[in-house]
């Protein structure tokens, strides 16, 4: 029976994405594109399924819409995961219903502190529930149908998709944007896929002359998008929630200083690029 949720995502020879449906009990249907070396290998995981060679990210899954385009258009809610992000069914599910009890345009779920965060505002804030905030990153997206309509366009602007994550907030012109804190996710740490991606990311970014940073320049020169990280509005766990939480996260400081080095940096990065991130009450 078909879902009202889909997942679409590319995927490479070492994908995370069998943990995502480990689950009968799933709320939501998978379009894998496969672009290893072993023709079908996940065929057996997916609702729909296609191979590519060569292509990045967002350009994969743009073939991937026109493709299926008569499926995907009947879809309520679509998430864009990499391969690489580590969660399980449950999780996504509550991901999906919570998206679309609260009728967000895009969203993404929050970073597990301990894992590979790109910037400081995606990790989660274990005080909150949500946070509307005008950043969602590319590595993990999530949009209601009408959202992914509005921005299909953009996933072949740029080869690489860098930049495209400034652009959307913009595109979608509202404050329906938030980084769920109650679920998150773990963009992990290993060896083999990290590896795999770097060595194929190079590969292919060196056989189609490609250059992220050229790419996310020219997107945030185009679009003028130099602007700061905004939190709108936090929605707060309750109290009992927050001390136990925090007690546990300061233990986890305390006891793991390479967390908080890994914080100073991303912050210290993003306060020279764009200044202290401002926050909007009300």
């Amino acid at each position: 029976m078909k879902r009202k949720n889909l997942i679409i995502a590319p995927v490479g020879d070492h994908s995370y994405h069998p943990f995502w449906a480990n689950s009968p009990n799933r709320n939501f249907d998978i379009l894998l594109i496969y672009f290893g070396t072993d023709p079908e290998k996940y065929k057996q995981d997916a609702d729909y399924y296609l191979q590519t060679s060569g292509l990045f990210k967002f350009e994969n899954i743009r073939l991937a819409h026109d493709t299926f385009r008569g499926v995907i258009k009947d879809y309520e809610a679509i998430w864009l995961p990499d391969n690489d992000i580590l969660t399980d069914t449950d999780s996504i599910n509550r991901l999906f219903n919570l998206f679309n009890e609260l009728k967000l345009d895009l969203a993404q779920p929050a970073i597990a502190l301990e894992s590979q965060a790109n910037w400081t505002i995606t990790i989660q804030n274990i005080f909150c529930e949500l946070r509307y905030v005008n950043f969602v990153e590319t590595m993990c997206p999530l949009f209601n149908i009408e959202s992914f309509n509005k921005v299909l366009d953009t996933f072949t602007l740029v080869r690489s998709g860098w930049g495209l994550d400034f652009l959307w907030p913009q595109i979608l012109k509202g404050k329906k944007i938030a980084i769920i804190d109650s679920i998150a996710v773990f963009h992990k740490s290993n060896h083999k896929v990290n590896q795999w991606l770097g060595e194929n990311c190079h590969s292919v970014q060196t056989k189609a002359n490609v250059n992220a940073f050229h790419d996310w320049e020219m997107i945030m020169s185009k679009y003028g998008l130099d602007y700061h990280f905004c939190e709108y509005k936090k929605i707060r766990r309750p109290f009992s929630e927050r001390w136990i939480a925090g007690m546990s996260q300061l233990k986890r400081l305390l006891t793991n200083p390479r967390l908080l080095i890994r914080l100073f940096v991303l912050n210290t990065r993003e306060i020279i690029k764009w200044g202290f991130p401002k926050v909007h009450h009300g």
